[in-house]
Parts: C-alpha cells; structure tokens; sequence
C-alpha cells in the first residue's frame, strides 16, 4: 500500500486515472485529504467503487495529538497517534 497524504494534485490525477476513474476526481480526493481529512468512506462524492480501491491499494496517514507533558523546567513532550 502506498501513501496518498503527500502527492500533488496532478499526481492525485494520474492516480485515479491508473484506477480507471475521470481526471476531476483526484481533484476531489485532494480536497478530501488537504481539506477535510477523513476515513475513505466518508468521500460520498467519490463513487463506491473508487473508495473501494483507495482503501485497498493506499493509506492516509496523520498525526493525532494522545497526550502531552510539560516538564517544570518547560520542556514538552507529545504523545502521537498515527492514524
């Protein structure tokens, strides 16, 4: 599984295109990810179909803030999930 977080508009292109889809639809997925980031299912303008095969050939990652700590010289420390 390759990443989608990360690759440009043209190349969010090319991607759905090599899936079979229409060209505007890599500038929908765009605005899913940079926009609204969310789980593939929740891309309700994008066809079934399409979703299908982004959750089973990508992944969409990010950071997720779990926890943080402040010591009491200042430092901070961050507790990540990946999503």
């Amino acid at each position: 599984m390759k990443p989608l977080v990360g690759l440009s508009v043209k190349e969010l292109e090319r991607t759905v295109e090599e899936l079979g889809f229409e060209k505007y639809r890599g500038r929908q997925l765009a605005k899913w990810i940079y926009k609204k980031f969310t789980d593939f299912e929740d891309m309700t303008d994008l066809p079934k179909v399409l979703r299908k095969k982004l959750k089973e050939n990508f992944f969409l990652s990010s950071l997720k803030l779990i926890d943080e700590k402040v010591s009491v010289d200042g430092t901070r420390k961050f507790l990540f999930e990946l999503m």
